[in-house]
């Protein structure tokens, strides 16, 4: 599809079965021609069920605080078997555990499976990390490439390193990344802070978010002070710290705040 500042969108279908070339001819004002989409499948569907059943984006976001499982089992002929915390194993047809696969753009997820004590590692929401990416240091993160699989109305947790990125990357990146987790300061191993009364550390004169979370347009961060340290193998008035996190569903997507 070619997107047309001043026309009509103008979309090319092509079956690729090998190397191919083809040239597409496009109208004046090549300049504000910003934006190519391509879309496809790499694979077409060749199921031969005789039922077939899928889930939507508003059901998934349903059981955004649940499991694979708890979603499969809103599915009428779906019931499920509970073997603990987070298993729950889908039963159809009365088959259940490693008698249902998992197949995965034609491929099947061997390691993804329902075993005797465990269930696939799947979460119904949108998990992201990149590597290093920070003011200052190196940036190899990429969001463009961690995301491109990733629907805008996903619910989006990123983990980033350094909380620079989300600064200087992610709070203007138009997919919107409701929660971002991060570390890297340490709080500098050294500062004075009393919960609800001061927080206070030197590191605040190099990074703007250093501890705690953060707020900015509909978008959160956390940056943990870890247990880490580098060159003096201390603390003084900066705790280590281990952040437990509890996600609830709002009456409202995060993203239209």
């Amino acid at each position: 599809k070619v997107l047309h500042s001043s026309g009509t969108p103008k979309t090319f279908s092509l079956k690729i079965s090998g190397d191919s070339v083809r040239d597409f001819k496009l109208e004046h004002h090549l300049e504000e021609l910003n934006e190519i989409i391509l879309e496809g499948k790499a694979y077409e569907n060749k199921t031969t069920t005789v039922l077939e059943k899928n889930l939507n984006q508003e059901t998934l976001e349903q059981y955004s605080a649940g499991t694979l499982g708890d979603a499969l089992n809103s599915l009428s002929g779906v019931s499920s078997l509970n073997k603990g915390n987070g298993i729950v194993k889908p039963i159809i047809n009365g088959l259940h555990s490693s008698r249902i696969i998992m197949i995965n753009n034609g491929v099947r997820m061997q390691d993804q499976e329902w075993g005797k004590e465990h269930a696939p590692n799947i979460d119904v929401n949108s998990v992201i990390g990149v590597e290093n990416w920070g003011k200052g240091f190196k940036q190899k993160g990429d969001l463009k490439k961690a995301t491109s699989q990733i629907s805008k109305d996903d619910f989006k947790i990123l983990l980033s390193h350094d909380p620079s990125h989300w600064q200087y990357e992610v709070i203007d990146d138009k997919l919107h990344y409701q929660l971002t987790l991060s570390g890297h300061t340490h709080g500098m191993q050294f500062g004075i802070e009393i919960p609800g009364v001061i927080k206070w550390s030197p590191i605040k004169w190099r990074y703007k978010y250093w501890a705690g979370l953060y707020q900015n347009a509909g978008q959160y961060l956390n940056v943990n002070r870890g247990f880490g340290f580098l060159a003096f193998p201390g603390r003084v008035g900066i705790w280590p710290e281990i952040t437990v996190i509890t996600l609830k569903k709002g009456k409202k997507p995060l993203n239209n705040l």
